[in-house]
């Protein structure tokens, strides 16, 4: 299963942070048997958040990713929550993280996904 977080950063420079996404549709789909599930591969997530160029939008595009993902413990699972990735802070752990740029890059990029590695 990948791990992955999405990261918005405004135009001020603060950053915010999702949850963590564990697998997509199709990695839950591969593991047979699972109880847990979500309606949404990678592609269809990434998208929502991609369509996000206002903070509100971002809000709206995390709520919408998280209500995909369903465990078998019930849905008190993630809630949707956003925090704040105070300055000189690191990244959590995730294997891909998808940044969200609410200024397009001094290159034209509103986005950006990298792989992270450990260390």
């Amino acid at each position: 299963m990948t791990r992955r977080r999405v990261v918005f950063v405004r135009k001020d420079g603060r950053r915010y942070i999702t949850e963590e996404f564990n697998g997509d549709k199709a990695e839950y789909a591969a593991r047979g048997d699972c109880l847990d599930g979500c309606d949404l591969d990678w592609p269809e997530i990434r998208a929502l958040f991609v369509a996000a160029d206002t903070y509100l939008k971002f809000i709206k595009a995390n709520l919408t990713a998280q209500a995909a993902y369903h465990s078998f413990l019930g849905e008190g699972g993630n809630a949707g929550v956003v925090r704040n990735l105070r300055k000189g802070r690191k990244l959590p752990p995730a294997d891909s993280v998808l940044f969200i740029y609410e200024q397009p890059t001094a290159d034209g990029a509103r986005f950006l996904e990298q792989e992270m590695t450990e260390g």
